[in-house]
């Protein structure tokens, strides 16, 4: 069997079923793109394979032209594993429907490493509109795949740090910002994509604190420790013991994990973080003291009332919890054993929003002078009560507000 001919830039040539559409002048085009491009016809044989797909596969237009796509040439498969070529092949479904198709794909090079893969397949018409072909056009995405893979990895260490509303405020600016990445270097593409995302996060984050999480991810180890000033808040459900006493075990976590959930939705909403649960209570905080009282203002006057009407449906009595929360300087940082650390804060300021909310009535919310004076809104609040605190010489005044 003759082999076609092979021009000077070794390309075969063979007899032409797209209407003489493959002159030398697109030839030329085509073989000028970074991307790569093959045409096949009708039986998906391969009639064109660019300059672009031979650097990207490994394989040379002399050892695919005239194959079939079918002939597991390039073996694709999808991201599950399933083999594309005898099936859902993008360029059979092109030439069926008439209709481009996009897809996310995984060829085999011919080094026998696959590579992540996106694949724009369009039918190819003569000059009376009948569909005689196909064309691919192919990009190496594996940059991207591995940039989104470390900033997988880099989110779930994020999202110890800053809240839900921050960080989906990061996502969406990254979003937008990665349609002006179109550098055709994957390297440079990979560094502008990091760079986008670099900068999103340090729009929400403290400068210090973003320096030690990238520390944190590049290395094993936890974080070093740092001063900040936050709002603690502490959330407590009231006679909690008897409830718990007084119904079985799963419907008491039940009760806890609908709790939880709402409580968490609420704080992060206003930018707060959870830092921990301690037993049937939630201890989180806040930069901002005005965010933390918008919390738990939202807490006990819509939370609780939603989560006491699906507790009705279920036989269960209606719950009350009780706020606190105080404001100052606190040490964060990594605590804990060389298996297993926790992101947390400490100091006096915690363990004096634990006392505020100990002195709160059930369904209420009491804060501390240094809460207090570090409101937006300071005028909402009423003096409540001086608290004698053990190692104090003075007593702390608690305020309350005057509208729940």
């Amino acid at each position: 069997m003759l082999k076609p001919p092979l021009p000077e830039g070794g390309q075969p040539i063979l007899p032409d079923p797209l209407g003489g559409l493959l002159t030398p002048e697109s030839r030329r085009l085509l073989d000028s793109m970074l991307d790569g491009v093959y045409i096949v016809d009708l039986q998906r044989r391969i009639l064109f394979w660019s300059k672009g797909a031979e650097a990207l596969t490994g394989y040379p237009a002399a050892e695919v032209v005239g194959k079939s796509c079918m002939d597991e040439v390039l073996n694709h498969i999808d991201a599950n594993g399933n083999l594309l070529c005898g099936g859902a092949c993008s360029l059979a479904e092109a030439i069926k429907t008439g209709q481009p198709v996009r897809k996310r794909i995984y060829p085999m090079h011919k080094a026998g490493h696959r590579f992540a893969a996106r694949v724009h397949s369009v039918p190819v018409r003569d000059a009376a509109g009948r569909i005689v072909g196909a064309m691919e056009v192919f990009r190496d995405v594996s940059a991207e795949e591995r940039f989104y893979a470390r900033q997988r990895k880099f989110d779930r260490l994020v999202q110890q740090y800053i809240s839900k509303a921050t960080y989906d405020s990061i996502a969406e600016t990254v979003a937008r910002d990665l349609e002006i990445c179109r550098d055709p270097s994957a390297e440079e593409r990979f560094q502008a994509l990091q760079d986008q995302v670099d900068k999103a996060i340090q729009l929400h984050t403290v400068k210090g604190n973003y320096d030690s999480v990238l520390k944190s991810a590049a290395k094993e180890g936890g974080m070093n420790a740092s001063t900040r000033d936050l709002t603690v808040l502490f959330l407590d459900v009231v006679s909690f013991t008897h409830f718990s006493e007084q119904h079985p075990p799963d419907a008491v976590v039940g009760f806890l994990n609908q709790l939880f959930t709402l409580t968490a939705h609420i704080i992060r909403q206003h930018s707060g973080d959870i830092d921990k649960y301690i037993g049937d209570g939630v201890m989180a905080v806040f930069i901002s003291a005005q965010d933390a009282v918008d919390a738990a203002r939202d807490i006990l006057t819509s939370g609780m009332p939603s989560l006491n009407k699906t507790l009705a449906t279920k036989g269960f009595p209606e719950v009350e919890v009780r706020i606190g929360m105080s404001s100052g300087s606190v040490i964060q940082g990594d605590i804990g054993s060389a298996d297993r650390k926790d992101m947390t804060v400490i100091g006096d300021v915690v363990n004096t929003a634990s006392r505020v909310e100990s002195s709160a009535e059930p369904g209420t919310f009491l804060i501390s002078e240094s809460t207090y004076s570090r409101l937006d809104r300071p005028a909402e609040f009423v003096f409540a009560m001086g608290l004698k605190l053990r190692g104090k010489d003075r007593m702390v005044r608690l305020f309350k507000p005057k509208i729940v």
